[in-house]
């Protein structure tokens, strides 16, 4: 069975879809492992009806991640509540971010489906201070302090705890494009977790976009796309109150047009979102989107195209218009960053940057 059949095979049970009368069952786990989508797998199974459709051996093992996921989500949630009641007893309420909002607002309709790294934790910036007084207080401690100009603080951790805390100022790094102020001005209550909150609809359907396509290693510049997160952008977008216009300008106006049709073309034919855009992707996001799906199904693809992809993700267009607006002219843009980047980095840390993979 050809590895696209494969994909197309994951997809179609995923969004509960008819079977396809042969499956690579084998090939369809390591994709599925590939991108943390094996208890999404076993969930969208069992909705649709069909948890008998594996053979007994693969049904055993997706039913045990599964199981397994379940219980360490339920103990993340109880790890989240624990934070969220103590932040507020210093009078601040947390915004929940990506994974840590799935725990108390799941698109997926079963809190087993969504693996977890870790917690994202949005606090107002000028409560820091006090937030770590209060998260050392109940013995987190940094493992990682990330340094100025970062959209976080660093990652805290806690003995016997199931994940660590990756304590947000910042929903991504560059502001221009979504910052923090917006979110805690639209952010909305979360029912099931008193005392938090969590980005309004279409910011958190735009933050996930922004997090899988231009944040840190720029999926977009890349070629790459995540499947875990594709499937969480079509589960989120079904939802109401996500303003596809607004996300659509957000884009148009950093030039990211290309960007947003190619990973919403992705989601159309594989999890069948139906088209949320005025306008169909142009040729740059078809092209992207052919890309990608490429390194979906050759993943050893994304080694040609990393560094490249690095470069342009770092010297795009959005990136140098928010810092050098001023200057007239791309070229100078570009060579002012990179006499600043040499001017603050060696040589050597450039290049690794270039060639990073992770």
């Amino acid at each position: 069975m050809s590895r696209d059949a494969t994909l197309n095979a994951l997809a179609v049970l995923l969004r509960g879809g008819p079977a396809p009368a042969r499956i690579d069952w084998h090939g369809l786990l390591r994709l599925a492992n590939r991108h943390l989508l094996a208890p999404a797998l076993h969930g969208a199974l069992r909705r649709s009806g069909r948890i008998d459709l594996p053979p007994e051996e693969v049904a055993e093992y997706l039913a045990l991640l599964h199981r397994l996921n379940g219980e360490r989500n339920a103990a993340l949630r109880a790890q989240a509540a624990e934070l969220v009641g103590v932040l507020n007893t210093v009078g601040v309420a947390p915004m929940l971010l990506k994974g840590g909002a799935v725990l108390f607002d799941d698109p997926y309709g079963d809190p087993a489906s969504r693996m977890i790294g870790d917690l994202d934790v949005l606090v107002p910036i000028d409560t820091l201070p006090q937030v770590l007084r209060t998260l050392h207080g109940i013995g987190y401690e940094e493992t990682s302090i990330y340094g100025p100009g970062h959209n976080a603080y660093g990652e805290l951790v806690r003995p016997d705890d199931p994940a660590a805390l990756d304590l947000h100022l910042a929903p991504i790094d560059a502001p221009h494009l979504l910052n923090a102020a917006e979110l805690w001005r639209e952010a909305v209550p979360l029912a099931a977790a008193p005392g938090a909150v969590a980005p309004a609809p279409w910011h958190r359907v735009l933050h996930t976009l922004l997090h899988a396509q231009i944040h840190h290693l720029g999926g977009y510049y890349r070629g790459e796309v995540k499947l875990n997160q594709l499937y969480e952008v079509a589960s989120l977008a079904r939802r109401a109150g996500v303003d596809w216009r607004a996300i659509a300008a957000r884009y148009a106006a950093q030039r990211l047009q290309p960007a947003l049709g190619s990973y919403l073309l992705a989601a159309e034919r594989l999890f069948g979102l139906p088209w949320p855009l005025a306008r169909p992707p142009g040729t740059s996001g078809r092209l992207n989107h052919r890309r990608a799906m490429l390194q979906v199904l050759w993943p050893s693809l994304g080694y040609l195209g990393g560094p490249w992809g690095n470069l342009c993700g770092a010297f795009a267009w959005h990136r140098m218009h928010a810092r050098y607006a001023a200057v007239p002219g791309h070229l100078p843009w570009r060579l002012r960053h990179l006499s600043q980047f040499l001017g603050k980095q060696s040589l050597r840390l450039g290049i690794a940057r270039m060639f990073r993979m992770q």
